[in-house]
């Protein structure tokens, strides 16, 4: 994956991981964050899951790191989605094509 891609794909994901310490757990509540990224069938998928109090519906506030992870998922020419699931999922699906750089995609 081409360094520029990687690193907008980290800086979203250190968003999403602040955003969770931040706001899943009120008032010292206990849980858990997940990373995982994956190869999918679609493509390649990276997501931050907690268990904590989710986001209320209707209620997607745009903050500061709100739009840094847009820029960022932009950046690596991805698209994010976010759910209330037991706490909040965040995925980020990225193409194929994004394990590869302009140059090595001119070759195929």
């Amino acid at each position: 994956m081409p360094r520029e891609r990687t690193l907008s794909l980290g800086l979203a994901a250190n968003e999403l991981i602040t955003n969770a310490i931040k706001h899943a757990f009120p008032g010292g509540k206990e849980g858990s964050i997940h990373l995982r990224f994956a190869r999918e069938a679609a493509g390649w998928q990276l997501s931050v899951r907690d268990n904590g109090v989710g986001t209320a519906t209707g209620s997607r506030k745009s903050g500061l790191g709100t739009g840094l992870i847009s820029q960022f998922v932009r950046e690596a020419e991805g698209t994010l989605r976010v759910e209330n699931k037991d706490g909040t999922l965040a995925v980020i699906d990225l193409p194929f094509s994004a394990a590869f750089s302009i140059d090595s995609q001119a070759a195929l």
